[in-house]
C-alpha cells in the first residue's frame, strides 16, 4: 500500500508533466481557434460569391430573354424591309410601264 508521502512524490512527478501537456493543449486550442476563424472568413466569402453568382445568373437569364426579344424584333424589321423593297420593285416596274405607255400615247398623238 502506498503511503501519503509516496502519493505526494508521484503527484510531484506527474504534475509538471500534466502542466506541460496542458500548455501544449492550450497552444493547440489557440491554433484551432485561428483555423475556425479562417474557416468562418472563408465561409463568409463563399456566401458572398454564391450571392454574386446568383445575381449574375439572374442577369444572364434576363439578357438571354432580352436577346430573344431583340432577335424577334430584328426578324420583324427584316420582313418589313423585304416587303418595302418588293413593293418598291413593283412600283418601279409599274412606273416604267406607265412611262412607256405615255411615250406611246404621245407618239400617236
Amino acid at each position: 500500500m502506498l503511503t501519503r508521502e509516496d502519493l505526494q512524490a508521484i503527484e510531484d512527478l506527474l504534475v509538471p508533466k500534466f502542466d506541460a501537456i496542458d500548455k501544449r493543449f492550450t497552444g493547440i486550442d489557440k491554433k484551432f481557434i485561428g483555423i475556425d476563424k479562417r474557416f468562418d472568413s472563408l465561409e463568409n466569402r463563399m456566401d458572398s460569391l454564391e450571392m454574386r453568382m446568383e445575381h449574375m445568373e439572374s442577369d444572364v437569364s434576363a439578357l438571354k430573354a432580352g436577346q430573344l426579344d431583340i432577335r424577334k424584333e430584328i426578324k420583324k424589321c427584316n420582313d418589313r424591309i423585304d416587303d418595302v423593297y418588293n413593293l418598291a420593285l413593283n412600283n418601279f416596274g409599274q412606273i416604267e410601264e406607265s412611262k412607256l405607255r405615255l411615250s406611246l400615247l404621245e407618239h400617236r398623238a
